[in-house]
């Protein structure tokens, strides 16, 4: 019963669609029109989340972990946790860093800048971690073992550090700058790569050798 009045129903209203080319026209282009937007816009939002997801993963690694004192910054006892987390069968690698909070200039300048953070990265732990290291458009990456006077920047820190902010003037690899921690104690550094990792805050930091 419920069938045929169904078709019923069908048999009206293409008849009555058939009666007016034009209306049938419209008809069968809003539903392409519709059709086509939602799957142009599920594309979008699914390419949105692969990026974020991508970026995310491609500077910080898939899980992140921090002290839960924000007066102590510092994990206690962290060597103990690195055994026991290696200790699972899915965790590949883990990466130690530290944070602070530095001003930067270029040497013979006189404006002082502030990135987002300054990290300190053991530099062969994080290549197993992260992919910071493909993301250099200019210069190399950090090396293992190498010189502890060297620095890599953000794309927008190289920008911040010379000219006024996206004029298209910046920092290049082999320039040098000078670092003022908090404490007022000052180091040079030479830029030895600029990373672009098309995501905006890993662009704001400055990497350097954590020892």
């Amino acid at each position: 019963m419920i069938m045929s009045n169904f078709s019923l129903m069908i048999g009206f209203a293409m008849r009555d669609l058939f009666k007016s080319r034009a209306m049938f026209t419209l008809v069968v282009a809003s539903i392409a029109v519709a059709t086509t937007a939602i799957i142009a816009i599920n594309s979008i939002l699914l390419g949105f989340s692969g990026m974020l997801t991508e970026g995310n993963r491609g500077w910080m690694g898939d899980i992140v972990i921090t002290s839960p004192n924000d007066d102590e910054p510092s994990i206690e006892q962290i060597g103990v946790m690195e055994e026991q987390l290696l200790s699972h069968a899915h965790v590949r690698s883990i990466a130690p860093r530290s944070y602070s909070a530095s001003s930067l200039k270029m040497v013979g300048g006189e404006r002082w800048i502030q990135p987002y953070r300054v990290i300190g990265i053991d530099v062969q732990k994080e290549q197993e971690v992260t992919t910071l290291r493909d993301k250099v458009i200019e210069g190399d990456f950090l090396r293992v073992n190498g010189s502890v006077n060297q620095a890599v920047v953000g794309l927008l820190v190289a920008d911040f550090l010379v000219g006024a902010p996206y004029d298209g003037i910046r920092a290049h690899a082999g320039d040098e700058f000078t670092v003022r921690a908090g404490s007022g104690e000052t180091k040079r550094y030479m830029i030895s790569g600029v990373i672009d990792a098309k995501t905006f805050l890993p662009n704001l930091l400055l990497y350097v050798e954590k020892d």
